[in-house]
Order: C-alpha cells, then sequence, then structure tokens
C-alpha cells in the first residue's frame, strides 16, 4: 500500500514538475522575442506581406496572359506571311514559265534567234587603251 502512494506521489510530483516546466516554458517563449513586435504590429506586417504576394501574383497573372495573347497575335502573322509567301512564290513562277516568256516576246515583236555564236577570249590577249 504504501508503494502505491508512493507511486501516485511521484506521478503527482512529476505531474507538477511538467505543468511549472511547461508553464516557464510559455512564459518564457512569451518574453523572449528577437523583435519584440506586438501582436497588431504582427498582424499589419503579415497583411501588407500578403498585399505585395498578391500584386506580385496579379501581375504575373497578367504579364503571362499578355504573353499568350501576344504569341497568338505573332502565330497569326507568321501563318499569313507564310500564305503570302506561297503566293509570291507561285506568281514568280508562273511569270518565269516559258510560255509567258513566248507570248511576251511575240507581242513586243521580238526575233528568236536560231544561231547564236558566242565569242570566246584568246588566251593571254589582252586589249590596250590609248
Amino acid at each position: 500500500m504504501y508503494q502505491t502512494y508512493a507511486s501516485k506521489f511521484n506521478q503527482f510530483q512529476t505531474n507538477l514538475e511538467c505543468q511549472s516546466f511547461s508553464k516557464k516554458l510559455i512564459q518564457a517563449i512569451k518574453s523572449w522575442s528577437i523583435f519584440k513586435i506586438n501582436l497588431h504590429k504582427f498582424k499589419i506586417i503579415i497583411g501588407m506581406a500578403s498585399l505585395i504576394l498578391f500584386v506580385v501574383y496579379l501581375m504575373q497573372v497578367n504579364f503571362l496572359a499578355t504573353a499568350g495573347f501576344k504569341i497568338q497575335e505573332l502565330k497569326q502573322d507568321i501563318q499569313k506571311l507564310e500564305t503570302n509567301n506561297q503566293q509570291l512564290e507561285l506568281q514568280a513562277m508562273n511569270l518565269q514559265s516559258i510560255s509567258r516568256v513566248k507570248t511576251i516576246s511575240q507581242e513586243l515583236k521580238m526575233v528568236s534567234l536560231e544561231n547564236v555564236d558566242y565569242l570566246t577570249p584568246i588566251s593571254g590577249s589582252m586589249m590596250a587603251a590609248k
């Protein structure tokens, strides 16, 4: 019976020591602060930091949305330019076709050449200017 009272007393004493340690720890935490900021100032600082982060987030979202629209516009411009380039290449091929050149030469009353003689320079000879 003595042992049960002794063990209960030891548990009670340990409990009291734990409670007093907890109270001392809480008091130490409350009194020990690096910045010594009260709760009102802390709320204001957290609010301002949240506001700044929210504004930065909105700026990022706005930037990404604007960049997305610019990318879409540039892709459309690329598509238009590629189509225009293909049309110009087709037009150039049509203008350079042999049948068109023949009709233009006939309209301009040009004569076709049958015998063409090319001049070849003689090696080692040069012309002199007076």
